[in-house]
């Protein structure tokens, strides 16, 4: 779903920042193999800043589903978490 405005002001003025059509589209999946890995579906994110009020967002963005089994936010393997 195409971001026309600006989530925040409802400004439709934008300044390109960044681009890129093979970035994963789960930043945290985990693979168990190089092929995984490097096989992984790719998606295209397209990063702007509004005019108006400097936000900067996806403006290609598009709702994952993350019940992907090997998806993990957890933070529970972090060492400064543990220690915390």
């Amino acid at each position: 779903m195409k971001i026309d405005k600006c989530p925040v002001c409802g400004v439709d003025k934008k300044i390109k920042v960044f681009n890129s059509k093979i970035l994963p589209e789960y930043a945290l999946l985990y693979s168990n193999t190089y092929n995984q890995s490097v096989n992984v579906k790719r998606a295209e994110e397209n990063y702007v800043s509004c005019e108006n009020c400097g936000f900067l967002y996806n403006n290609q963005f598009k709702q994952l589903d993350y019940k992907e089994p090997a998806y993990d936010a957890s933070r529970m393997h972090s060492i400064f978490i543990k220690n915390y």
